[in-house]
């Protein structure tokens, strides 16, 4: 008869555990070993097999099964061995930062259907007849140069539903606050801001003594401490469509705790490239002439200096320009990148500003030669390859469509610009079902050869957009994408530093 330590991976591999059956695969060195003395494989509900590319994989559900396996923060994986009542937040976020470089393999029970379903399938079907409808109908009126404030240009589509701004955090169900801003008198050019609702005082604490200080003493602002960072924001949408009143940018304001401005850039094919790009430069310079305003205004004698009148409160008041973080979804991603790279070119137009880290939501990267994702997934699901290719025509004008341009693909040979050793730390966001997520992966790992912080995020049973379009907002992937967006960025947003252990 056999015992138990006789057995390859039984007590002698793992002595705290039952024995394990030979027949089980082995994980890498062992160190994917459950304390339960299971072998984790993909299939398994919990299981995780690390790696060490960087890469991190997550279906973005939720724990409910009694033998759910959690990874720790040294990437090993432990078992909670009672039933959970409450959800557990998806590890990908602990994965990312216990400061290895693994690649996570999740099968979490979702909470309910996981995507893509029949329902999403079907969904599906008729967004994608509806958009190529929409862009087709754009290529005519383009073609025949009727095009209405051209030069004015287009920051959102008659058809589409927009929600309106809430500037009272009273009427507010999620403590946010928005209000919109049109900051271009020559142009469509508009943002909206939210502002998270601020902590209230405790019931408890005993009221502070506050001496009195004359009006010419009290500072404008808050202190830095009490200040928020500042995310701007880049709606997806091909350049011809989105918004930037989606209910995606309340949470992100929530989560993060920072002030969120989600830009309205200008839509081809009335303005065309680089007008986009340039719309984003113009907001982060606004948002540099705001902060140097807030400095310059003092109020004294009951006088206001030059430009009091013209800063924005919400920005001077709550928000660090000091800690600027871009975030981009699918073609915000594209211009993210593009003004991340003009700051670290040349700092100086958008001082104080201090980009201290960007965020790459499935960019809508693409190029000459396809890869392997781009055949295998070119049907796929709300935004396939042909009806992106339709965008790209009317967002690049006829003499300059290339696939290869500066704009679509960011490792085209000649593209120029700064070295990517100068990029500030990078996180990409992709899913399974997208076809553009190669050219995602080829990028980030392309800044890991020069030593730029830039994990991957890759969630399984997702498709594109999947965190930003209202139909997907109440599902597991979306929420756990959000806190594990979140968590990443506390990272470089803190006030005292790297207060976590990655």
């Amino acid at each position: 008869m056999t015992r138990p330590d006789d057995l390859p991976g039984g007590r002698a591999a793992n002595p705290d555990g039952p024995a394990v059956s030979p027949r089980a695969p082995t994980p890498l060195g062992g160190r994917g070993l459950c304390s339960n003395g299971r072998t984790p494989t993909r299939r398994q509900p919990g299981g995780c097999i690390p790696s060490s590319d960087g890469h991190v994989t997550c279906s973005g559900g939720r724990l409910s099964r009694s033998d759910g396996h959690v990874p720790s923060s040294d990437g090993r994986i432990s078992s909670s061995g009672v039933a959970s009542q409450r959800p557990q937040a998806c590890p990908a976020a602990t994965c990312l930062l216990s400061g290895r470089e693994l690649r996570q393999r999740c099968a979490f029970p979702a909470a309910g259907r996981a995507i893509p379903s029949v329902g999403v399938k079907i969904y599906s079907v008729f967004f994608k007849l509806f958009l190529r409808h929409r862009l087709q109908s754009l290529v005519a009126t383009a073609a025949v140069g009727d095009l209405d404030n051209a030069a004015f240009g287009v920051s959102y589509r008659p058809d589409e539903a927009t929600a309106p701004p809430n500037p009272a955090f009273s009427a507010s169900t999620d403590g946010v606050a928005s209000k919109d801003l049109h900051i271009d008198p020559n142009s469509s050019l508009s943002v909206r801001i939210f502002l998270p609702t601020p902590p209230l005082p405790s019931l408890y604490a005993p009221p502070r003594a506050t001496p009195q200080i004359r009006a010419s003493q009290r500072p404008h602002s808050t202190s830095p401490r009490a200040r928020r960072c500042a995310i701007l924001r880049f709606h997806g949408g091909g350049f011809v469509t989105g918004s930037n009143t989606a209910r995606v940018y309340r949470r992100v304001a929530k989560l993060c705790d920072a002030i969120v401005i989600a830009v309205g850039y200008r839509f081809a094919p009335e303005s065309r490239y680089p007008i986009a790009f340039e719309d984003g430069i113009k907001v982060l310079k606004w948002i540099a002439k705001q902060a140097n305003l807030a400095k310059m205004t003092k109020v004294g004698g009951g006088v206001d200096t030059f430009g009091a009148s013209t800063v924005e409160p919400w920005i001077a008041t709550h928000g660090d320009p000091a800690r600027c973080v871009l975030l981009g979804a699918s073609c915000g991603a594209n211009i993210a990148d593009y003004v991340t790279r003009k700051v670290v070119e040349d700092g100086k137009p958008f001082d104080p500003v201090k980009v201290v880290a960007q965020v790459l939501m499935y960019p809508f990267f693409i190029g000459s030669v396809p890869t392997h994702s781009e055949i295998r997934l070119a049907n796929s699901y709300f935004y396939d390859k042909s009806t992106c290719l339709l965008a790209w025509r009317l967002f690049l004008s006829e003499k300059e469509f290339n696939l290869d341009h500066p704009a679509a693909n960011p490792l085209a040979p000649g593209r120029g610009g700064p070295p990517l050793k100068c990029m500030p730390p990078t996180l990409t966001v992709i899913a399974e079902h997208d076809w553009m997520r190669d050219r995602a992966i080829a990028y980030s790992e392309e800044l890991r050869k020069v030593n730029v912080h830039s994990p991957v995020l890759d969630y399984k049973d997702t498709v594109h957009e999947f965190a930003t379009l209202d139909v997907f907002l109440k599902t597991p992937q979306a929420h756990a994408c959000a806190k594990d967006i979140a968590i990443w960025m506390k990272k470089y947003i803190s006030l005292r530093g790297h207060e976590f252990s990655y």
